[in-house]
């Protein structure tokens, strides 16, 4: 059920709450904190209120309370203001936990484990070469720093590991590597992303297992603060680079993703203006990331997060989408069911049979890689 009137007039009156000197009744003696708190509130609700009426749930008895947020707030009680917020959330809480009736896709196998020979730690964000010869993924040492490697393939689901990145990897996080037919290689960094340098995508060469000649990609920053692109993945051919923009303002996890797409454009990209058409069944969600396409660009598998504001309950759902033509939008997408738990980053092989993901498994210590496949 939609209400959009109701919206706009809530959105309105979070944003006077969310600065309390707007409020007609602040008392003299509130601490910053107490102004932080619910200015960061406010602005999380009215992200949570935007999702779920896209969504088109019944939110009325949620846009009711949203609306006593500003009354208290009006009459300077801003301790009430601040608890009822967290009714607030709890209330979305609920609708994130709501199972949805997203149809699940019945095309896969069950996971199976990937081996990396030599290698010990987390392997994470793995992505397969088109000839599928090569491993590319990388480990998390902790929340601020990973680090890409690289392992050539042994077997049907083994890999020997070769060596780490040393000329890119840095003390921030360097990963989520992709690459061509071509050899073009791209991949995420941090380690230059700054308030006067929003970059975070960038492309090279991978060459004798090296990456050579890195270059950033300007042309896909939002330029906005707190905004970055999470991932990148490039089509077979190199000439579509898909890619998300996340809000990381209010720390990790982001509180907001799209996913979009960019076109060769000479020795870089050209962000694409129907986008927001291209993914517009698959944008509904607050949060989802790690696109990547098949090689005929036909099929989109991605990463979708739910209940984000409780980490230790979130709900991480692998989902696949497709459509008739690389021109056309992605279609209604499907949950992959086999695809359990803390699980993300899928990848597609490059006959598009074999969908590649990690995983923490129940009680283990690190991510591993897993594998599953089309049974048709």
């Amino acid at each position: 059920m939609r209400h959009p009137m109701k919206y706009t007039a809530v959105l309105f009156a979070l944003l006077l709450c969310a600065f309390p000197a707007a409020c007609k009744a602040q008392p003299p003696a509130v601490s910053q904190q107490t102004v932080s708190n619910i200015k960061n509130k406010a602005e999380q609700s009215q992200q949570r209120l935007k999702h779920h009426l896209a969504q088109g749930h019944d939110v009325s008895e949620i846009i009711a309370m949203m609306q006593q947020v500003k009354k208290l707030g009006d009459a300077g009680r801003l301790a009430e203001a601040e608890a009822l917020l967290d009714q607030v959330h709890a209330a979305f809480d609920a609708l994130d936990n709501t199972p949805e009736t997203i149809p699940e896709s019945t095309l896969f196998t069950q996971p199976v484990e990937i081996v990396i020979e030599g290698y010990d730690g987390d392997a994470m964000e793995p992505f397969i070469s088109r000839d599928g010869q090569y491993l590319f993924f990388n480990s998390m040492h902790d929340d601020h720093e990973k680090d890409m490697y690289y392992a050539t393939r042994v077997g049907e689901n083994r890999f020997r590991f070769r060596r780490a990145f040393t000329e890119i990897n840095t003390k921030e996080v360097d990963g989520v590597p992709a690459m061509d037919e071509n050899n073009n290689f791209y991949f995420i960094s941090t380690a230059h992303y700054s308030l006067f340098n929003k970059v975070s995508a960038y492309q090279a060469r991978f060459r004798d297992g090296r990456v050579e000649d890195v270059r950033p990609l300007k042309s896909l920053s939002l330029r906005k603060a707190g905004w970055l692109n999470m991932d990148v993945e490039i089509s077979a051919d190199g000439n579509t680079l898909y890619y998300s923009n996340a809000y990381f303002g209010d720390g990790a996890p982001p509180t907001k993703s799209f996913l979009s797409y960019a076109v060769r454009d000479g020795d870089g990209f050209k962000p694409a203006a129907n986008a927001a058409e291209i993914f517009k069944n698959l944008n509904r969600d607050e949060i989802i990331y790690a696109p990547a396409i098949s090689p005929d660009e036909l099929t989109i598998s991605y990463t979708r997060l739910s209940n984000r504001h409780k980490l230790e309950q979130a709900v991480f759902h692998t989902l696949m989408a497709t459509r008739t033509s690389k021109t056309a939008p992605f279609g209604v997408p499907q949950i992959i069911p086999v695809i359990t738990g803390f699980a993300e980053a899928p990848t597609i092989s490059g006959d598009g049979k074999i969908i590649y993901f990690h995983k923490k498994p129940p009680g283990a210590a690190r991510f591993k890689i897993y594998m599953i496949q089309r049974k048709d």
